[in-house]
Parts: C-alpha cells; structure tokens; sequence
C-alpha cells in the first residue's frame, strides 16, 4: 500500500507533497530510483562507504577539520546535523508540528506558484511523512518508513528547502554539518563535498558518520545531498541510526548504501515555467 499525500492544509494529493510558496513536490511510493545522473559526482562510491577487507570504511576521524567561529542558528534534523541557517535552532524530531489530519475531501494536486522551483524527490515504497514544520523562509519535511516514528526510528529522511539572505554556498552547506556532527558526537568522520555547478545550479554530496552520539548511546551515519537552485536552496539527507562503530564503519548493507545513492541521484530541480508536467512525469514520479 502506498504511503498518504498531503497538502499543507491536511488535505490529501495525488502522489505529491506541495509546501507553501515554494513548492516541495514528493513522489511517494514509487520504486524506480538512481534513474537521473548528477553531473559529474560520483555518488555511487561516496568514500567512507568504499568497501575495504570485510566491510565499509571510515576515514580516519583526526582528518576531519571543522568550522571555527560563529555561524547563524540552524534549522535541527532529527539527528542535530543537515541544517541549514534559516530559522532559530527548533525541538528534536518528536516535537516538530506534526501535519493535521487528512481531509476526506477527494485528492487533488494544487498548480504550483507561477515561476516557483520544484524539488522532485522519490522514496521507497513504505516510507511516510513523520512530520513537517514551516517558517518565513524555509520549509522542511521529515520522512521514516513506515512502523517507525520520532521515538524509535532506524532510518529517515529530512528535506529542508530555504529561501533569502544567508543562503548558504555549497562548501559553508557543508562545513555547518560538520560542525553540528563535531557536537554531537564523541568521534566522527567526513567526506569533503563533491561539487558540480551546471546551467547555474550548484550541487554537492557528502557522507559523514557518527561513531558514537553525545546524547544517545547509538551511532549515526548520513548521506547528504545540497542544492543551490535560482530561487532558493534544498537539502536532502538520508540518515541511519546504529548502533555505535569504529572505523570498520557503520553496520548499513550495501544494497541500502545503493538505494539511499539511488535516492539521492533521483533527485530533481524543476522549474514550472518550464514545463513542470514532463518534469514530474520522468523516470521514478
């Protein structure tokens, strides 16, 4: 069975999620995935996640540098890391608004703002909205699968969108993760990005893991997907909860590694004006 689709306002849509001016369109339920290359970066083998011997591994947690001085307040993922600077820091996962309740109204897909991007982004099939918290100039959406929820969850995804000044560039994206995984963990690792700039839209790719978290005794691990579109930025993170690791790495399969990568290369930035209709009628909609 396929996951619900909601409106902002509660009510269901087909097959999309639309948040507020600048839309969020996502595909739920579909299992077509890694169908869209990104440029050039070589998703398929982020470098933590390379196989070495029996199993994934970690790059040296020592080689990590982080960011030093003040940077603005971020908007927290379930884990503490993917934030963008876009509201004051807000409650964990568990306490995030959730979405109303659906309407029996019949399902309906509101037209997008004239002129607005879109980010197309498609989940596994049994993946469901957890919640979704909106502010003046950022949206955000937090996904699990289904029979997982804020308190027990494995496996999640959080899309964060953004808009105005203090956008941050690919590299400072970045480097603000990193800082967030310096805090909250007791070791960690990082991937320097892998850019690509193509007809004016940036994007970056990035893993980080988790050996072992400050506030609770499990490890974490992340792939990270930026988008510098015209009109604003997108942040897609695919997280995993663990137990804790050293640097034989994280306990996350391969084929999960190949669909979270699947995931991320699937990923598109439409523009309506565009054509926004072929846009989301492409391989995995």
């Amino acid at each position: 069975m396929r996951s619900p689709r909601f409106r902002p306002d509660g009510a269901p849509c087909s097959g999309r999620l639309l948040v507020g001016g600048s839309v969020l369109a996502l595909t739920l339920g579909a299992s077509a995935l890694g169908t869209l290359a990104l440029g050039t970066l070589a998703l398929g083998t982020p470098a933590w996640a390379q196989q070495s011997g029996s199993g994934p591994r970690l790059l040296n947690p020592s080689a990590t540098s982080g960011t030093t001085g003040t940077t603005p307040a971020l908007i927290p993922s379930a884990a503490g890391a993917g934030a963008l600077p876009v509201s004051p820091t807000g409650p964990a996962v568990p306490g995030t608004p959730a979405l109303p309740s659906a309407s029996p109204a019949p399902p309906t897909t509101p037209a997008a703002p004239q002129g607005a991007e879109m980010l197309v982004l498609t989940l596994p099939p049994g993946w469901e909205i957890l919640n979704s918290s909106t502010g003046d100039t950022y949206r955000r959406a937090v996904f699990v699968p289904e029979g997982q929820s804020g308190q027990n969850w494995k496996d999640m995804v959080v899309v964060t969108m953004a808009r105005g000044a203090g956008t941050p560039s690919l590299q400072e994206a970045h480097q603000r993760t990193t800082k967030d995984y310096e805090t909250s963990c007791r070791a960690h690792t990082a991937t320097p990005p892998q850019t690509n700039v193509t007809d004016g839209i940036g994007r970056a790719f990035w893993t980080m893991g988790c050996h072992r978290r400050r506030d609770v005794d499990l490890g974490e691990a992340s792939f990270f997907l930026y988008v510098l579109g015209r009109q604003g930025s997108y942040m897609v993170q695919r997280i995993w909860r663990t137990s804790p690791f050293g640097n034989e790495g994280p306990p996350i399969t391969t084929t999960d590694r190949d669909t979270a990568v699947g995931l991320l290369k699937g990923v598109r930035l439409c523009d309506p004006t565009q054509g926004a209709a072929a846009c989301l009628q492409g391989p995995g909609s």
